[in-house]
């Protein structure tokens, strides 16, 4: 009867090609929203965000021009109540991943729009730009151009932090008040509770009246 000598060492090609059709087998391929799915999808979105996504609600987020990513993360939170909100909780409740795919590559794909400011929100503007460009040193507050972009666009390379520019200043306002009284914990490393329990109500109002201000998508 003939034998096998081989060593330990020449077992090693073999095993590393075991190990990879392994792991190969193991990696779910990542999902690529539809975004003509996600328009009928987002159907029930309609009442509270706008058929585009530009809500005509003076406190609910314009969703139009958010990225997939961060589309998908708030569904998520919202579903796994990591995010808490009674509404939002039953929106997402019957989304599968999927859906949420689809939703979010529908809702990156629209444009916000602003509104034209009074005069005498002028001033509140003004002072959220300096805000949002330099923060604030006197109280360690840093800017938002950091996370969110010069134009409040976000970066490339984090998806998973919302543009800015162009939305509601009322909702901003709402947001940056949860995440300063903890109502919203779901921030990555408490990143915007750090920042936001530095921040003066007019600091909150006046950041939220300039962002809306930004740009167009």
């Amino acid at each position: 009867m003939l034998t096998s000598k081989l060593s330990p060492r020449d077992h090693r090609p073999t095993l590393k090609l075991l190990l990879g059709l392994l792991l190969a087998g193991c990696v779910a391929p990542a999902l690529a929203g539809d975004p003509a799915a996600g328009k009928v999808k987002s159907s029930v979105c309609v009442g509270c965000h706008g058929l585009d996504g530009n809500s005509p609600l003076p406190a609910t987020p314009h969703l139009a021009g958010l990225t997939a990513t961060y589309v998908v993360n708030q569904l998520r939170s919202f579903k796994d109540g990591s995010r808490p909100s009674p509404v939002m909780a039953a929106m997402a409740a019957g989304l599968t991943e999927e859906d949420m795919q689809d939703i979010g590559a529908w809702f990156a794909g629209q444009r916000v729009g602003g509104i034209a400011p009074q005069d005498d929100t002028m001033r509140l503007i003004e002072d959220g730009r300096q805000l949002y460009r330099s923060g604030n040193a006197k109280t360690g507050l840093a800017a938002c151009i950091g996370c969110h972009g010069k134009d409040g666009g976000g970066l490339p390379r984090e998806p998973s932090i919302p543009p800015l520019r162009g939305q509601k200043s009322d909702y901003v306002a709402q947001m940056l008040t949860n995440f300063k009284g903890g109502m919203r914990s779901n921030d990555a490393e408490q990143m915007m509770r750090r920042i936001a329990e530095r921040m003066s109500d007019h600091e909150i109002q006046a950041v939220a009246a300039y962002v809306e201000r930004l740009n167009k998508r």
